[in-house]
């Protein structure tokens, strides 16, 4: 992962203040697999029946520079659905410091600056059984309503010391930090695979 000083039009990368991530950091989210860049398709919306006010594709590009697409703004956990399985209270949102720590659900929203009407937030959630994906895991999207789809939590890289590092701060030191992110309620690891989709963007 790499990050970005947050704010309007703040697109160059920037170390974390401290050496840890914040609420409020604009970072990018590069996989270790493949090397590539998730970002957000920001102009086509997906059809859906559901009550989703905007819902848009995600995909990951071989770029490196920061831009509105590959950017989000990592926030704390707040869930506005009353439909959504609600956190454990010791997960409740309410954090005593501005500090993002390993295992603490956070939402991951797209730039500020970006096309859109609002943010969006990074969202998942389990396939429908007879429904076909290419990778064989969950979809991830970019929505416009927050909920408990978009619960997210970093897990230390290392399992050995994944139980210790728990209620940690996350120490950022360099761009090339590795770590896991978990979708907090289906328990999937954020991941991206080879396999190619056509957008107004090109090939990615």
């Amino acid at each position: 992962s790499s990050t970005s000083s947050a704010g309007a039009g703040a697109l160059k990368p920037s170390t974390c203040d401290g050496g840890v991530l914040h609420y409020g950091d604009v970072i990018m989210l590069r996989s270790d697999k493949t090397g590539f860049s998730l970002c957000v398709d920001l102009l086509e919306t997906i059809p859906t029946e559901e009550s989703v006010e905007v819902r848009r594709c995600t995909t990951s590009t071989i770029t490196t520079s920061p831009d509105l697409r590959n950017l989000f703004v990592v926030l704390p956990y707040k869930d506005t659905s009353s439909k959504s399985t609600p956190l454990p209270p010791t997960q409740s949102g309410e954090y005593d410091d501005s500090v993002i720590k390993y295992n603490e659900p956070f939402m991951l929203a797209t730039h500020p600056d970006a096309p859109t009407t609002g943010q969006l937030y990074l969202s998942s959630k389990r396939v429908a059984p007879g429904v076909h994906t290419k990778t064989g895991g969950q979809e991830v999207v970019a929505e416009g309503s927050p909920g408990y789809d978009n619960a997210w939590k970093l897990v230390y890289l290392d399992p050995q010391f994944r139980f210790e590092k728990e209620g940690a701060p996350v120490e950022i030191t360099s761009a090339k930090d590795t770590f896991i992110i978990v979708h907090a309620q289906t328990g999937q690891a954020l991941g991206s695979d080879m396999i190619q989709r056509t957008s107004i963007y090109g090939l990615e």
